[in-house]
């Protein structure tokens, strides 16, 4: 499929070159953004095997339902442990992105001066509570991602028939509008959301505004991590 190729395309040529990239400059960045650096890198690289090669997966419309269509998904494993890995490869990468919005306020306050700077404490704090939260996100993907209570009689529809004949292994949640069981992780996707988002969206949006109304010259490094920074938040959006 095309995102396969493009996932593809991208671990074999895009992502080693940005690695390589790090790697030769390590000498000349700050170790905490270095090592966010890498550990976005390889996340990324992780979500692609496993959510655009292994797994495959795709909605069931108009149903409320996961397909996936991978190798993993045709190898016989179990529904539940296709949903906790589909959700593993979800959630991944949002703890290397926060830590490195994280870094890159703390470098950019620290060389503007604001009120608002998080210490080394109050990050490992945020860290911790977004880990939890994702952690509790990824036991409710994989508990309630499952076969809705009239999935026996829903079996008989043509729709559905269709769907297993294409191979794979697919969980249906309900029909058109009605989510089953998997409506109380939306719930608790939507809270995590809440709770998770604003984190990274201040600190970026602060180190910016710091950067953008600063009455002092910037030096040449400060400008490469405002670039820096930018591109960090919106690619990962």
């Amino acid at each position: 499929s095309f995102q396969r190729n493009i996932t593809l395309f991208t671990l074999v040529f895009i992502n080693p070159s940005v690695l390589f990239i790090l790697w030769s400059k390590r000498k000349g960045m700050d170790q905490s953004i270095l090592f966010g650096y890498i550990s976005e890198q390889v996340s990324l690289i992780l979500t692609g095997i496993i959510f655009s090669i292994l797994t495959q997966p795709y909605p069931i419309l108009p149903f409320a339902g996961i397909h996936c269509d991978g190798p993993l998904c045709r190898s016989g494993l179990p529904k539940t442990d296709l949903m906790f890995i589909i959700a593993f490869s979800i959630i991944i990468g949002f703890p290397p992105f926060v830590f490195l919005i994280m870094r890159m306020h703390t470098c950019t306050v620290a060389q503007m001066g604001s009120r608002l700077k998080l210490g080394d404490v109050s990050q490992a704090v945020i860290m911790f509570l977004i880990c939890i939260t994702l952690f509790i996100n990824w036991i409710a993907f994989g508990s309630f991602a499952r076969d809705c209570i009239y999935y026996n009689r829903m079996k008989e529809l043509h729709e559905i028939i269709a769907i297993h004949d294409r191979g794979g292994s697919h969980v249906v949640f309900g029909l058109p509008g009605d989510m089953g069981a998997f409506a109380k992780e939306m719930d608790i996707m939507f809270v995590s959301t809440l709770f998770c988002l604003p984190v990274p969206v201040v600190l970026a949006a602060h180190a910016r505004y710091l950067l953008a109304t600063s009455s002092t010259p910037l030096s040449e490094r400060t400008q490469r991590a405002q670039a820096r920074l930018s591109k960090a938040f919106f690619l990962q959006v």
